[in-house]
């Protein structure tokens, strides 16, 4: 096997662990924040005289995406920015965040 071709599977597979680390966080936090979401079809927030009622996937996918944000922003910020297949990682995760938060308000 090449080199060349090492390089870039190690790289893959590195990218792969990182989303998964940031999909566990993002079950943690939902999970220590919410309680037992998984076990209900929507979450019910309670602010003084207001309900505010959301699907678990419009929590769920808004976090994982703000959170492999984040991790990607600071992660590559060490680097200066030089990968670019990271850099676009961040990029389309960070433009991702920002629709899927659209898509819930306009909703």
């Amino acid at each position: 096997m090449p080199l060349i071709l090492k390089i870039k599977i190690k790289i893959f597979v590195g990218e792969i662990a990182w989303l998964f680390v940031s999909a566990c966080v993002t079950l943690l936090l939902t999970f220590l924040f919410f309680k037992d979401p998984f076990f209900k079809s929507s979450l019910t927030i309670h602010i003084y005289d207001t309900y505010f009622i959301f699907s678990i996937w419009q929590v769920l996918i808004p976090l994982f995406l703000l959170l492999t944000f984040i991790i990607y922003f600071f992660k590559e910020r060490h680097k200066l920015f030089s990968r670019i297949f990271q850099k676009w990682l961040t990029i389309i995760f960070g433009l991702a965040f920002i629709l899927s938060l659209m898509l819930i308000i306009f909703n």
